[in-house]
């Protein structure tokens, strides 16, 4: 299944990217590889993850990146698997999922 990010998730991973690569020097390019991971995992396993909560009605899903502290919050469409936000686990706030849905890819 292809991996598509809406206009949103880019900018958080490129945020958290920049953010790493500045403040994590001791581990850079360790969000590329957490994310090479999770691309690999979302493509073959995306509807095996559970249903996080429903937005609209749609089911979203959650996938953790323990090394990097972040969620990829995505939906699963017919032949794509749309993620929709690049998140920190630790915030205590989710994104805006409902305003991501509507998003361009």
């Amino acid at each position: 299944m292809e991996v598509v990010f809406v206009t949103s998730a880019r900018r958080d991973l490129d945020e958290v990217a920049a953010w790493w690569e500045a403040n994590r020097t001791d581990a850079p390019g360790l969000v590329t590889a957490d994310l090479r991971v999770a691309i690999t995992r979302l493509e073959r396993e995306a509807l095996t993850l559970p249903v996080f909560r429903r937005v609209d009605g749609q089911p979203i899903r959650r996938l953790h990146l323990p090394r990097t502290h972040r969620h990829i919050y995505f939906q699963v469409d017919v032949d794509r698997v749309l993620v929709l936000a690049v998140w920190g686990s630790v915030r205590g706030i989710l994104p805006r999922l409902r305003a991501r849905l509507a998003e361009p890819a």
